[in-house]
């Protein structure tokens, strides 16, 4: 499993710091929980503006992070997709190669009980002529 922190880093993005989307939250993080949404809001904006910060560089380095995510994410899933293919064709091959096996087995099996009879009847007359030539009855 790949960590998140490691997307950020190849993608140049920090993982954490005073210019980051995460700022809000830890201010978020900071108010009770009894406020209203629209007033945590207003009251997290006014902290950002009067620490220095614009929400609107918070905003796109939150929007720089979803896209590295997302192109993580896509680039994660097709050779997820391909692995779980090329597994998936082994495994066919496998099973047909398993179906081959299982058939020459019955086949080999099947020819050994034919042998096995044409042998046993072949001994059986021989006996029966032998037992002929030493006056022996059946």
């Amino acid at each position: 499993m790949v960590p998140v922190t490691y997307v950020y880093e190849k993608n140049n993005i920090a993982s954490e710091g005073l210019n980051t989307i995460f700022m809000a939250e830890t201010y978020l993080k900071a108010l009770p929980d009894y406020l209203p949404n629209e007033l945590k809001r207003k009251t997290v904006l006014d902290i950002i503006h009067s620490s220095g910060m614009s929400a609107d560089k918070l905003l796109k380095d939150g929007e720089e992070r979803k896209k590295a995510l997302n192109n993580f994410l896509q680039k994660f899933s097709q050779t997820t997709e391909k692995i779980i293919r090329d597994h998936e064709n082994e495994i066919h091959k496998l099973s047909e190669s398993i179906q081959a096996n299982e058939k020459a087995i019955t086949e080999r099996k099947n020819l050994q009980e034919e042998q096995n009879a044409l042998i046993n009847y072949e001994v059986q007359r021989l006996q029966r002529i032998i037992n002929f030539l030493q006056g022996e009855s059946n």
